[in-house]
């Protein structure tokens, strides 16, 4: 998953994802890949799969401090949109 990371950090975001994508399929329950492809997600602008991500991450690990944060800040974003 480091690749993941250095492969966001280079712009290659779609590498990024695939290296997320591989952890998640070897361990649906980590949080920090379900974290990091909400990452890769916002990049795009895909709201809704960024709600799912940061659900799952923290439907793993309810102390996930930085998805609740991040989860917290787009359900007001979306809110004052309404």
């Amino acid at each position: 998953m480091a690749w993941g990371v250095c492969a966001e950090k280079l712009g290659k975001a779609d590498e990024g994802l695939s290296d997320y994508n591989a952890a998640i399929e070897m361990n649906p329950k980590n949080a920090k890949a379900h974290f990091n492809r909400a990452v890769v997600y916002w990049q795009r602008q895909d709201w809704q799969q960024v709600v799912g991500e940061l659900q799952q991450a923290l439907q793993i690990d309810p102390n996930y401090k930085e998805a609740a944060y991040y989860l917290n800040m787009l359900q007001q974003k979306i809110q004052k949109k309404l």
